[in-house]
């Protein structure tokens, strides 16, 4: 997968990704949180383990072994955002989590010494002030559930990260499988400790159960890891950054949410995050040369 496919692969997941809060808006209706993310991993791990031995792919314990921090961080992530998102609409959720697009640098350069591009950094500064102006309530308080997203965004920074580290190594759909099965056991573990298991579902509730795990879990956190190959942690992250402006979309048209005129400006923001490196790499040269740093 070249850098182009790679960074298209990414923007479409999170568009897809973006209806996913609705979604487990939804089910958290009739299942618990941790309950909720149990399911979903086991889920996915069990299609993409099943996809694994269909297509021979290498599921050694060396590759258990890599997929161990992924998997963990993944478990925090998803229980912290999943728990969150009860206290939260689906769009403000959206903003907060992929907040770890202005994380992943950071945790990225703590955990493996990589940098980040200069036009990668001016994009993310700009999508942050839009961050700002989507969350920032006027009396500058932080809800509970608020900290919940937070702290969501702080995981998936270092999934982003350790992921990319193990897809460097090992094939992505063995680490996206193995991942998953080890954070469906370790949240499943918590989901029984904590929660009560449901007697029955819905007929919606199972439905949608069934599209958070194979599609917002199985196939997209795949094609992610494969995107990796190609692509910096930080360019993933700003690609994150069209997963809540979906999000706010599919908010807007399905649960009739409504944003304010600083939070649209805030989204707009983010919009042109995403255009910011894209346009600067393509006309570097010629910046250059109008600022006087060098020739085309």
């Amino acid at each position: 997968m070249n850098h182009r496919a790679a960074s298209l692969t990414v923007f479409g997941t999170s568009v897809v990704g973006g209806s996913g809060y609705l979604v487990a808006q939804a089910i958290l209706n009739e299942v618990g949180p941790l309950t909720l993310s149990a399911i979903r991993f086991i889920l996915a791990g069990s299609v993409l383990l099943l996809l694994c031995r269909v297509v021979k792919a290498d599921l050694s314990s060396a590759v258990f072994r890599l997929a161990l921090w992924p998997g963990l961080v993944l478990a925090l992530a998803m229980s912290c955002g999943i728990i969150g998102l009860k206290g939260s609409l689906s769009t403000i959720a959206a903003f907060l989590v992929c907040s770890d697009a202005f994380l992943i640098p950071l945790v990225d350069r703590l955990l493996f010494g990589r940098r980040t591009t200069r036009e990668v950094s001016i994009g993310l500064l700009i999508g942050g002030s839009g961050i700002a102006l989507l969350t920032l309530k006027p009396s500058f308080k932080i809800s509970i559930s608020d900290c919940w997203l937070l702290a969501s965004a702080v995981f998936w920074a270092a999934y982003t990260s350790t992921v990319a580290h193990a897809v460097g190594r090992q094939a992505a759909l063995p680490v996206s499988c193995a991942s998953h099965l080890i954070a469906g056991l370790l949240v499943g573990v918590f989901a029984l400790s904590f929660e009560q298991m449901p007697s029955a579902l819905s007929t919606q509730a199972v439905f949608a159960l069934l599209y958070f795990a194979l599609v917002i879990s199985a196939l997209r956190f795949t094609l992610m890891a494969k995107a990796q190959q190609s692509l910096t942690p930080s360019e993933m992250g700003l690609m994150f950054l069209a997963e809540p402006v979906a999000a706010a979309l599919f908010g807007y048209l399905v649960a009739s949410e409504v944003l304010s005129v600083q939070q649209w400006i805030g989204a707009s923001l983010v919009c042109v995050a995403l255009l910011v490196p894209v346009i600067l790499s393509s006309h570097r040269d010629r910046l250059r040369k109008w600022l006087g740093l060098g020739h085309a």
